[in-house]
């Protein structure tokens, strides 16, 4: 029985832990605020992350993983903003590496 409580109560703190650090934990976008987009850098359940502002970090062409409706590693940038790459760079094994790449103004805005 002292073994099931422990299990329960660290499981408790656990979901708090992981609420307080990645936000609001969600499995999709409609979970989230519609300034923020549901993201993850590694498991199956997101947390709600605003989207970039201007100057904020992001990943070009960062699409929905194959989770379903949850962005891997930034969300993607708000309304209005691109995500543009300082530089880009193209290895001999056909990889892209995109080099500081922030959201900024919309050349079409």
């Amino acid at each position: 029985m002292k073994l099931i409580w422990s299990l329960v109560i660290t499981c408790f703190f656990l979901t708090v832990h992981l609420s307080i650090v990645r936000g609001k934990l969600c499995r999709t976008g409609d979970h989230c605020r519609k300034d923020e987009c549901c993201m993850t850098k590694s498991t199956l359940l997101g947390g709600c992350r605003l989207k970039g502002s201007e100057g904020s970090r992001c990943l070009p062409n960062n699409e929905m993983s194959h989770l379903g409706d949850i962005y891997l590693m930034e969300c993607p940038c708000i309304a209005g903003l691109e995500c543009v790459p300082q530089s880009i760079i193209k290895h001999p094994d056909k990889t892209v590496e995109y080099v500081n790449s922030t959201c900024q103004k919309s050349n079409s805005s």
